[in-house]
């Protein structure tokens, strides 16, 4: 089977609701669903682009292949 490009967008909120533990949440679940993402989809080539949105909306992570993506946390 040929392998499949697949992107994977993830739009986050970091406005000021998401207070701790919010954004500890969800820095920690972004974290273990890329860890659990890079095992188990290995035959595809995914890539990993995340937006945040908060008074405005801006890239946190282009396109990127998922095997170059080391999760920063973000903040509120």
């Amino acid at each position: 089977m040929r392998n499949r490009n697949v992107t994977i967008f993830f739009i986050v909120d970091t406005s000021g609701d998401m207070k701790p533990p919010m954004m500890d949440i969800l820095n920690n679940e972004m974290e273990e669903m890329l860890n659990i993402f890079k095992t188990l989809i290995p035959s595809c080539d995914v890539s990993i682009a995340v937006l945040e949105f908060n008074s405005e909306v801006n890239w946190v992570l282009q396109p990127t292949p998922i095997s170059n993506v080391k999760w920063e946390p973000l903040c509120s």
